[in-house]
C-alpha cells in the first residue's frame, strides 16, 4: 500500500511545482519588459 501512495505522490507533484514554477517564470517575464522598458 505505501508504494501506491508514494507512485500517486509522484504523479501528482508536477501538477502542484508546474503552477508555481510557470507564475515565478510569467512574473519574472514581466520584470524583464519593465526593466526593458525603463532603460530603453
Amino acid at each position: 500500500m505505501p508504494a501506491a501512495i508514494l507512485v500517486a505522490l509522484i504523479l501528482a507533484a508536477p501538477a502542484v511545482i508546474y503552477p508555481i514554477f510557470l507564475m515565478k517564470a510569467l512574473c519574472f517575464a514581466l520584470f524583464a519588459c519593465a526593466f526593458n522598458l525603463l532603460l530603453g
